[in-house]
């Protein structure tokens, strides 16, 4: 009899919350423009040695959405490995899931994730967006300083599960369909 597995992935919400709130802190303690010498020094620093204007932005406060989007483009992919490392401790994954999974459906499926993750990577380090800029569906979110916060800390938890999904497109399911086509 076979006995059903749990499935989990575990989240770990004090890392997630921890590395989020510095995104709310920026957005509310940190002025729309940098006018004040600490302030300019701050912004000086991110255009010339960090990665400058890059992801979704606001000229509606262009200097605190800069210091937001540098701190995610450059935090967030180790965050993300550390996000990774703690859920990959606890996750229960039943295999069993994948036993239709056929090569073509494999290639498929990586094919799509990773043209996901490449849009996603593009926004994030090479085309800014300014998104008060946009009308109606995306202008809400470069309006508002709240909101324009709860998008970006959106986009940081996407980049912690583009690491879940690397694991399962590149190491995981290949194993499954390796070890499969090994008993045939």
């Amino acid at each position: 009899m076979n006995k059903k597995i749990k499935q989990s992935i575990p989240l770990p919400y004090l890392f997630i919350a921890l590395t989020m709130a510095p995104i709310f802190l920026i957005a509310f303690f940190f002025p729309a423009n940098a006018t004040s010498a600490p302030f300019t020094r701050i912004e000086s620093f991110i255009n010339t040695y960090l990665l400058g204007l890059v992801g979704f932005w606001s000229s509606n406060f262009p200097f605190s959405s800069k210091v937001i989007t540098n701190y995610i483009g450059l935090l967030g992919p180790i965050f993300a490995a550390i996000f990774f490392l703690k859920v990959r401790k606890g996750m229960v994954i039943d295999a069993d899931q994948y036993a239709t999974m056929t090569i073509t459906k494999y290639l498929f499926s990586s094919v799509v994730l990773l043209c996901f993750i490449y849009m996603i990577v593009s926004v994030s380090y090479f085309y800014p967006h300014d998104l008060a800029a946009h009308n109606l569906k995306w202008g809400l979110f470069g309006k508002n300083i709240l909101t324009y916060a709860l998008f970006s800390s959106g986009m940081l938890f996407i980049t912690y599960f583009i690491t879940l999904i690397l694991y399962f497109t590149l190491l995981y399911i290949p194993k499954i369909l390796i070890n499969r086509n090994k008993g045939l």
